[in-house]
């Protein structure tokens, strides 16, 4: 009873329509041999690719804290790992909000750069690549916010079965 339980849960949680997973994955084109571009580019790929990472990382600790939550007796170790996961999630997630930021405001200096590149083909084809790394971004900075409220969301029925047990 206790593993249909723990299945029915994961899967509401994996199959939820906010999932960042279920989304499409936007594909990295590729590099043009402008280096300030093509590293523009490597950034914001870096940080989507990590928030998919992350989101893999809370669906593994909700599946960890249901099976505490339906145990009598979690052990202490149990809970000190999936809180230790825990922290280390946000930690990165607030660590890629900064970097996202960051990588926003350079998007205008770097987009003039792209729309001066000769032959005007190149031209075009940076700006269509520009345009493929700010959706990434955009899409990693409006997931960002979601996962760290259901990080939070996770940490305190950690601790209400620390308090419980």
């Amino acid at each position: 009873m206790k593993k249909l339980l723990l299945i029915i849960v994961v899967s509401l949680f994996l199959f939820n329509g906010n999932s960042f997973a279920q989304d499409k994955k936007i594909v990295k084109p590729a590099a043009l041999g402008n280096a300030k571009l093509d590293g523009y580019i490597d950034e914001c790929f870096a940080i989507y690719d990590k928030t998919f990472v992350i989101e893999g990382n809370l669906v593994e600790s909700e599946a960890a804290i249901v099976e505490i939550e339906a145990k009598e007796a979690p052990t202490k170790g149990d809970i000190i790992t999936i809180s230790a996961k825990l922290k280390e999630s946000t930690n990165k997630l607030e660590a890629l909000q900064t970097d996202a930021t960051k990588l926003a405001e350079k998007y205008d200096e770097v987009m003039k750069g792209a729309k001066t590149l000769t032959p005007k083909t190149k031209s075009f084809k940076a700006l269509k690549n520009m345009k493929t790394a700010l959706n990434a971004l955009n899409t990693s900075k409006k997931r960002i916010p979601e996962l760290l409220k259901k990080a939070g969301g996770q940490k305190t029925r950690v601790e209400t079965v620390k308090v419980l047990n």
